[in-house]
């Protein structure tokens, strides 16, 4: 004989909000590691290809976090940011999906 304990609404409901913001927290990390990781490759190239030196880097960096905090999830900066990539200066870079952005 098998015996089911239903589970409250209300319960459930708690719980898939509690895996929700647990989940939206962990991918959050994630993003903000693999942001720190990526400027820091970027600063060692800099130093090592070109010589650029502690302030330099340094206001890359403050620079870099000021754009990505103000404008990562904004369509029309990134299509700005591609235009001037592929467009401009000719780098072969996968454009951004501009529609997903704006869900």
């Amino acid at each position: 004989m098998k015996a089911r304990i239903p589970v409250p609404k209300s319960y459930r409901k708690q719980v898939d909000e509690y895996v929700r913001d647990a989940s939206a927290e962990y991918l959050k990390k994630e993003k903000l590691e693999l942001t720190r990781r990526t400027i820091k490759l970027a600063c060692v190239l800099l130093n090592d290809l070109f010589g650029l030196g502690k302030l330099r880097l340094t206001r890359l960096v403050v620079a870099m976090s000021d754009f990505t905090l103000q404008r990562a999830d904004d369509p029309v900066y990134w299509k700005h940011i591609d235009d001037k990539l592929i467009n401009e200066i000719g780098l072969d870079f996968e454009r951004e999906n501009y529609e997903e952005m704006d869900e």
